[in-house]
């Protein structure tokens, strides 16, 4: 019985200490209670708590913003609205993928959407790996190529449709328009729900770029039939 005990306390000493090893090599469990505590912040800011109230029981947002995965590009803060107010569905390269459309459309369809937002960002990632890439690859797509396919293959297809010469000066630049404009494209062109309701007044599908530097969401088209 002493035997089997002592045993017991060795394995939760080790575990102990492993963990605690673990936590100071990764500091995961650091970084952690940091979000824990910043948690505890946003429960206690009043203007949070009030809206928490009035939405904890449904939502009805007005906006949709389709936008990179990228933590510089938050919609929420770049638009300055609170909880319940954008529906935002984010991925890398905001590109428009089965489940990324399926979302769009659940909310046009469910909610009362006004405004569907495409929003690109100046040095997107997603859009640079797509250029290099295509760089690499003399111009032709290669979806063969398993890394980061489902990111990287959409954009290097928007690319090569917008007739961008990828060696120009200009490409990047370029190539993320062209992202943005393929994708609100994509939205349209394969749901039902999200063309229907464009074409009868329900919703507007808006392009824009975001800069990282001055914080501007410029637009750079607005598809509607507004009569």
């Amino acid at each position: 019985m002493k035997v089997k005990f002592f045993l017991m306390l060795l394995l939760v000493v080790f575990s102990n200490s492993w963990a605690q090893s673990s936590s100071d090599e990764c500091g995961s469990q650091q970084d952690w209670h940091y979000l824990q505590k910043a948690n505890k912040e946003f429960i206690h800011k009043p203007k949070y708590t009030k809206q928490r109230k009035k939405t904890a029981n449904g939502q009805n947002p007005a906006f949709v913003v389709l936008s990179c995965a990228d933590s510089r590009t938050p919609p929420e803060l770049i638009f300055n609205q609170g909880l319940g107010r954008i529906f935002c569905p984010r991925v890398a390269g905001n590109t428009a993928g089965d489940q990324v459309i399926d979302s769009i459309a659940f909310a046009v369809h469910t909610w009362d959407v006004t405004t569907v937002v495409v929003m690109g960002h100046e040095n997107c990632g997603a859009v640079i790996g797509a250029l290099d890439r295509l760089r690499e690859n003399g111009g032709v797509i290669d979806p063969e190529n398993g890394i980061f396919h489902a990111v990287l293959i959409p954009i290097e297809r928007a690319i090569i449709a917008a007739g961008i010469d990828i060696y120009g000066p200009n490409a990047l630049e370029e190539s993320i328009i062209a992202n943005v404009v393929y994708t609100a494209n994509q939205l349209i062109n394969n749901s039902i729900i999200i063309s229907n309701a464009l074409q009868s007044g329900q919703i507007i599908i808006v392009g824009s770029v975001y800069s990282l530097r001055t914080g501007k969401a410029k637009e750079i088209f607005i598809i509607n039939n507004c009569t």
